[in-house]
This record gives structure tokens, C-alpha cells and sequence, in this order.
């Protein structure tokens, strides 16, 4: 940029060079807009991929035959025991009586007076506790009751014992060892050295040899176990154990179709959450419209849905047979009645035609999501070859980048020295009389001389733009100086006319009048000598080059203020070669 622009002229030189330069960015504009695109689509296959790995995750419980293998466990009595079911039960009934609940061994200490004034037993004195084979040792002696419970507790290696004191009253408080796990295999085994045993007196609670769980299987089974949580005693099934009961209370073992159905329905709504996202990335407008890889997609996994298993055992085809059909807006709908009936009649052949190894509805299309969502699958293809082309983006950014900052420092410069040339032009003809020694003489027998590349007739061309009505003979016995003043005041005219066109609304005549000023603008470019114009005629031309593209913006977006503006460029030029009038007269008297 140049630091005051117009100081020689008035020609607003950074406002015409920003013009051009918009102009010459607009492919770098189309760069940056391709890039934004390659973007948006880099994202939205993300999106894709994502929704298409919930979908997957949604049927992972029905793909295989042994996720229709869905039992329940019902308790003929929960506030005795209650049961749980996995895939290898069996459908039946039991009879369950809770004899005994399994328990934790306690002991008990005498009662102490306090628990942090007293001490019991002495210096050195430990306490030894076993429990299921291992044991630790702990140093008691000496300490208060408060004392003995915590260093039991914070005892680094103690192997399942916890300590607490009861209050019964002020002058009552009894250290209570519990086992951590229950059942005899963990009964407490103390011992002692010193005093400190004898001043506890360590007592049982419980009867370590009764703390075992115990049931009563179909009034004929007795099971033992350590814990309430019995799940070795029928296969498949795990009983955990409340309360003893004076009774037995069935416990009947069944298919859980509820849960099959709700993982279906979770199958057709995550389905038609797919669809719903396939559909925004797809549609009419949106950032995958064009794509033919989603649609692939989409069309693939529409195959598995239409296309029939082959070599099961059942009779059943297609998951219509079992609800499942789509709706004309694409979606899945399940006919919770047409389900029942199919699990009621052919329970095996639901799960075959979900779950087959090969040829299953779920299997197929588990396979298939995994070529799409996998490495190095379908969709990572696709997002390796958008960020390959956004690569290449880049690099051509960078580069028309660099080749405009070159383009824009040449503009400013040559246009600030036209601006420097035409200030001068203000005050001196030293500019357009450069230019008119390239104009043509008279010789000696009165006649033109032409040295410069354009004919009359091109130039009466360019003053047929001007004037369809011209006088010939005004044209004809016009001086070559008196020429450019006419296609300076033609260009300037059809503008005016123009504008007036433009303000009114008359489309076609303004195009007209617009079109007539830039041919004349052309003809006079074509006026212009290289040869012995250089640096001055180039930047002539990259002038009258500006005008013909802002006068087609005008024309483009009906700006009057764009008018106005080339408007005033040419004036600035007429009156420069208006100021050189008789220089121009007296260079092209004929000789006497």
C-alpha cells in the first residue's frame, strides 16, 4: 500500500487496486470456499460414523443365537430369597425353603469400664487371630479398649477381622470381634499371650459351627454354602438368600420375551436413528447431498433388510413375519402383536432369523457395519481422500496466496506512478505529450502521417460507439488529439445515459448504453503505443481495464455509485487533455 494514495491527482489508488484485487481473489476465495467444504463433508462422515457404531452397539445383544437365550427367575417369596437367570438355564420350577441364613462369627469381650482410661494387660502382650488358615498378630498389651479396637482395625496385615465397641451404659462397653466373610470355613480362632486375653474374656456370640447358609431344594436337596449368594446350586441360576423360611416357595425359571422385545424395539429405534442422521447428511441441501458414498451406505444396508436368508431351519423369511416392517418414510415400525405370536409359535426360528451365523438379519449386518466402520473401512477410505484433497487445497492456498501479495505490489506501484504522472498532467502536458508523439503528423503534402498500431477506421469504430448520428465529416477532419477528446466525452455520455437508464428501471437500455461505453474504452486501449508509451501506456490500460470491469459490476448489481465513479476517472482524463489543447493544435499544423 502506498502511504497517501492521490496525492498527485486525486485518483483514489487504494479503492481501485482493493477492486482489483477483489477481482483476483475471487479464485482464492473459490479455494477457501472448496476447503470449507471439504471440511463440513470431513465432519459429517464423522457424524456418520458415529451414528452408524450406535447402531451397531444397539443389536450387539441379539446378534448371536445365544443372546435370544434370555431367561428370568421369578421367587415364590421375596422376602425369603430372591433369583436371578443367565443363558444356561433352563425353563422349570423348584421348590425353595430357606433353612438358614449364612452369618458372620462374632465375639465378645467382658464388659470394661471405660473405653480410653482403662488399660488391659501388659507391655508386650498380643493377640493371634486365625480365620479360614490365616492369621496375624497385633500388640495389645497395655493399651484401652478404644486402643485395642483401632490397632486391630489399622493392623497392616489383617486378614478379615473388624473391631467395635458396644455401650450398653456408662459403665458397659464390650469389645465385639466380627469375621468379615461368613460361614464356618471363617469362624474367629483367637489367641493370646500375657494378661490382655484373660482381662478381655473373649466369648462366642454366634455358634461358629451353625454360620453356613442352608436350603432346602424341592423338599428333598439340602445345600450348604458360606454366603447368601447361592449360584452353583441350580444351574443357570443364582439365589440370594433374605430371610429364613418356615416354608418352601417355588421358583419358576422362564423365558424372558419382555427382554426380547424391548432389544428388538431398541433395534428398530436405533435403526431409525440412523436413518434420521443419514437422511440430514443426505438430503436436498445438506453436506453429504452429492456423495455417492452415503448412499452406498445406505443403499447396502438396505439390501441386508430386503434380501431373505438362506438354509435356516424355520419356516420364517423376513421381519415383517415378526413386526418388523418399514414405513413409507423410511423408518422401521415393530407390531408388538405380530412379535408375540411369532415368539409364541417359533421361538428358535425368531432367533435363527435374527441371529444365524452367515445368513441372519443381525449377523449380516453386524459384518457389513464393520467394513464400514472398521480401519481402514469404507468411510476412513472416503476420510483419507478428503483430507488428501484438503492437503492439496492448502498448498494451492499458499501458493495463490504468495502470487497475490506479488500481483497487489505490483498494482500499488504502478498505479501510484500513474497517480504521480496524471497530478503532473494537472499543471503540465508533459504526459499526454508523450503520448501524442506517437499521434499522427501532417507531411508536407498535408496529409497524416500514422505511426502508432491503430488505424483511423479503428478509431472511427470505437467513435461509432459514441455517436450512431455523428457528423462524418466532424469525425473525418478531426485532429488525432480532437479523437480522443470525442471517445473521452462519448465514453462519459453513454454513462450518463446509463445511469438515467438504471434509476428508472430500464434494464435492456441501460445494458446498451453500458455495453457502448466499453467498447469505446476499448478503442481507446487500443489507441494506446507500447513501443513508445511503455510504463505510461501499460498503466493507461490497466485504467481503462478497471473501468470496463467496474462498469460490468454496475451493470451486474444496477450500482449508480459505480457509474459515478468511472465517471469521474474519465473526467479527471479529459481534463488533462483538454489542458493541452494547443499544445496538441500547434504539433499538428501542416507545414507551410
Amino acid at each position: 500500500m502506498i502511504s497517501a494514495p492521490g496525492v498527485g491527482s486525486g485518483l483514489d489508488v487504494n479503492s481501485i487496486v482493493q477492486q482489483l484485487m477483489a477481482i483476483e481473489r475471487q479464485p482464492l476465495n473459490r479455494l477457501e470456499s472448496d476447503k470449507r467444504d471439504l471440511q463440513t463433508q470431513l465432519s459429517a462422515f464423522g457424524q456418520l460414523k458415529s451414528s452408524l457404531s450406535s447402531f451397531q452397539s444397539a443389536f450387539a445383544d441379539l446378534k448371536s443365537l445365544n443372546s435370544f437365550e434370555v431367561y428370568k427367575a421369578e421367587s415364590g417369596d421375596e422376602t425369603a430369597f430372591t433369583a436371578t437367570a443367565d443363558s444356561s438355564a433352563a425353563v422349570g420350577f423348584n421348590d425353595i425353603q430357606v433353612v438358614n441364613i449364612a452369618e458372620a462369627h462374632k465375639m465378645g469381650s467382658l464388659a470394661i469400664a471405660d473405653t480410653g482410661t482403662t488399660t488391659l494387660g501388659g507391655a508386650g502382650d498380643q493377640l493371634t487371630a486365625t480365620i479360614n488358615g490365616n492369621a496375624f498378630s497385633v500388640d495389645i498389651g497395655g493399651m484401652t479398649l478404644s486402643q485395642i479396637r483401632d490397632a486391630i482395625n489399622n493392623a497392616p496385615d489383617n486378614t478379615g477381622v473388624s473391631a467395635t465397641i458396644i455401650t450398653e451404659n456408662d459403665t458397659s462397653n464390650r469389645l465385639v470381634l466380627t469375621a468379615t466373610e461368613t460361614g464356618n470355613e471363617n469362624s474367629l480362632n483367637l489367641a493370646f499371650t500375657g494378661s490382655v486375653g484373660a482381662d478381655l474374656g473373649m466369648t462366642d456370640i454366634n455358634d461358629p459351627l451353625l454360620l453356613d447358609a442352608e436350603i432346602l431344594v424341592d423338599g428333598i436337596y439340602t445345600i450348604t454354602r458360606p454366603g447368601n449368594s447361592i449360584d452353583d446350586a441350580i444351574s443357570g441360576v443364582t439365589l440370594n438368600l433374605l430371610n429364613e423360611s418356615a416354608s418352601a416357595a417355588q421358583l419358576n425359571i422362564s423365558r424372558d420375551t419382555d427382554k426380547v422385545k424391548e432389544t428388538i424395539q431398541g433395534f428398530a429405534d436405533a435403526f431409525n436413528e440412523l436413518n434420521s442422521t443419514i437422511d440430514s447428511l443426505s438430503g436436498e441441501g445438506n453436506d453429504l447431498e452429492a456423495d455417492s458414498t452415503i448412499r452406498s451406505i445406505e443403499n447396502q444396508i438396505r439390501d441386508v433388510f430386503n434380501t431373505a436368508p438362506t438354509g435356516l431351519t424355520t419356516s420364517l423369511s423376513y421381519l415383517s413375519e415378526v413386526g418388523l416392517s418399514f414405513q413409507r418414510d423410511g423408518t422401521l415400525a415393530l407390531d408388538t402383536d405380530a412379535l408375540d405370536g411369532a415368539i409364541s409359535s417359533d421361538y428358535a426360528g425368531v432367533a435363527e432369523l435374527f441371529a444365524s451365523d452367515d445368513q441372519g438379519y443381525l449377523f449380516r449386518l453386524d459384518t457389513l457395519i464393520d467394513n464400514f466402520v472398521f480401519t481402514d473401512g469404507l468411510i476412513d477410505t472416503r476420510e483419507d481422500g478428503i483430507n488428501t484433497r484438503i492437503d492439496s487445497t492448502d498448498q494451492r492456498i499458499s501458493d495463490m496466496e504468495y502470487r497475490l501479495e506479488l500481483r497487489e505490489t505490483r498494482l500499488f506501484n504502478q498505479f501510484a506512478t500513474l497517480d504521480e504522472l496524471m497530478g503532473q498532467l494537472n499543471g503540465t502536458s508533459q504526459f499526454l505529450s508523450q503520448q501524442l508523439a506517437a499521434l499522427p503528423t501532417f507531411n508536407s503534402q498535408g496529409n497524416y502521417e500514422w505511426q502508432r498500431s491503430m488505424s483511423f477506421g479503428q478509431m472511427r469504430n470505437a467513435l461509432d460507439q459514441y455517436s450512431q448520428n455523428a457528423v462524418q465529416t466532424g469525425i473525418e477532419s478531426a485532429s488525432p488529439h480532437r479523437l480522443i477528446q470525442m471517445l473521452l466525452e462519448g465514453a462519459a455520455s453513454k454513462i450518463a445515459v446509463a445511469k438515467g437508464f438504471m434509476e428508472r428501471g430500464e434494464i435492456r437500455a441501460k445494458g446498451e448504453q453500458i455495453g457502448c461505453a466499453i467498447s469505446i474504452l476499448e478503442g481507446l486501449k487500443a489507441s494506446l503505443d507500447h513501443e513508445k508509451g511503455g510504463e505510461i501506456a501499460r498503466n493507461l490500460e490497466d485504467l481503462y481495464t478497471y473501468m470496463e470491469r467496474r462498469l460490468i459490476e454496475a451493470n451486474r448489481g444496477n450500482d449508480t455509485s459505480l457509474l459515478d465513479e468511472v465517471s469521474e476517472l474519465l473526467s479527471q482524463i479529459k481534463e488533462a487533455w483538454d489542458a493541452i489543447a494547443e499544445h496538441a493544435a500547434s504539433q499538428h499544423e501542416p507545414a507551410a
